[in-house]
């Protein structure tokens, strides 16, 4: 990364991000409400309100996250992006499979002093620390973006609407038709493949440096090569070895050197 302090707000190549913007508010909506179902399952309907309240605690703590700290400010837009679907459809996956291992009697939270109640509540501080987790990855790509493209306000909160309603408006068929588990895993491949065409683009970026031929010697031997007649024997037999600051010259009708000393 680069050694400076300041926000890296030009990048290599300035382009749009209204499918990244789009595509992480589709994927944080489904995962917001498919958790809802799952924990009113698991535990118990009103703990829906806590699946809310952790994806906007997630969500806000993502932007705080990019306001201080120094190395993602020196970090490039592609870099930052990439990292965090990435990492951020990684924690989705794993997150869920902690959340349908982790058993907890939320009955047994209200039987205050007994060890049933100090184990309940001990896991569900681990489900609520995955799903806070799972959110954090929004709050860093949508706070990178409006901070660093300020110009395109207007456009990237377009994206932004476009993909939380239309996530909104897909959802509850999802539920229905392939269950809330496969929704969230939906929302972090959607997550991952957003993270996939980051860093796709910027390896396409990355081209090999072209061979500098040398101007020298293979010049000078390629010209020899290219009059092999006899009337340019002296030319060709003029061709310069460079060794040790000597120069040995062979005349075309005889076998006696010439030193030149340089």
């Amino acid at each position: 990364m680069a050694e400076s302090t300041g926000p890296a707000q030009v990048d290599t190549a300035r382009r749009g991000y209204h499918i990244e913007i789009f595509l992480i508010s589709f994927a944080g909506l489904l995962l917001e409400v498919s958790y809802t179902r799952i924990i009113s399952f698991k535990l118990f309907y009103y703990y829906t309100f806590l699946v809310i309240g952790l994806a906007l605690l997630g969500i806000a703590s993502g932007g705080v996250l990019v306001a201080i700290s120094r190395r993602m400010r020196r970090a490039s837009t592609d870099a930052i992006l990439m990292w965090s679907l990435l990492l951020g459809a990684a924690s989705v996956g794993v997150g869920y499979l902690i959340v349908a291992v982790t058993r907890t009697d939320s009955l047994t939270l209200w039987d205050y002093g007994t060890s049933d109640s100090l184990t309940s509540l001990a896991r569900l501080v681990v489900i609520c620390l995955v799903l806070f987790a799972s959110f954090i990855a929004v709050g860093v790509v949508l706070a990178t973006l409006f901070g660093r493209r300020s110009d395109e306000i207007g456009r990237l909160y377009f994206a932004d609407l476009v993909g939380a309603g239309l996530a909104c408006a897909v959802v509850v068929w999802l539920l229905g038709s392939i269950g809330p588990p496969a929704t969230i895993m939906l929302a972090g491949l959607i997550m991952a493949g957003a993270g996939l065409r980051i860093a796709v683009r910027r390896r396409s970026r990355v081209a090999p440096a072209p061979k500098i031929p040398h101007a020298g010697r293979d010049w000078s031997l390629a010209r020899c090569r290219r009059h092999p007649s006899p009337t340019r024997s002296l030319e060709r037999n003029l061709c310069v070895g460079q060794r040790s600051g000597q120069r040995n010259v062979r005349l075309a009708h005889g076998d006696t050197h010439f030193h030149d000393q340089r």
